[in-house]
């Protein structure tokens, strides 16, 4: 439970057929959006500054906001894969996870994405060699590498 009444807190969650949860006052107040195109599910929200947002989903569908989440508008992903988890490592800075090994790199605020075709060694995997490697990718995460 929150109990610092002067901060105002604001959350979101996706969900499935393009639903967009704004949590307000908190939390305590709850405003629901649905995204209009294709009832995609969406999977992860990431949100750069108090004003600008990123949601990810199915079918490439990558959706951006520069108004605190009060309207969305679609962004060129150049993919039709599933995508599953976004990451800005830096303001201008964000990979995309998703299916089929799929990892976007933008390094434009998500104005444009360029696939990273990330190519896996199938020795490296925990498969037969001789199995057609297709692998999702449901998250990624970041941190700094200098010690």
């Amino acid at each position: 439970m929150l109990t610092n009444s002067t901060v105002k807190f604001i959350g979101f969650a996706v969900g499935t057929n393009g639903t967009i949860l704004k949590l307000v006052d908190n939390g305590d107040s709850t405003i629901i959006t649905n995204y209009s195109e294709p009832q995609h599910a969406l999977t992860d929200v990431y949100f750069t500054d108090d004003l600008t947002g990123y949601i990810v989903g199915e079918g490439g569908i990558i959706l951006r906001t520069a108004d605190q989440g009060n309207t969305w508008s679609k962004v060129i992903s150049g993919t039709s894969e599933n995508l599953n988890d976004i990451f800005f490592v830096d303001e201008n800075v964000a990979y995309v996870a998703g299916n089929n090994g799929t990892i976007l790199k933008t390094e434009d605020r998500g104005s444009s994405w360029t696939n990273l075709d990330i190519e896996v060694d199938p020795i490296q995997l925990p498969i037969p060699s001789t199995t057609i490697v297709d692998y999702d990718i449901a998250a990624l995460q970041f941190r700094n590498s200098e010690e």
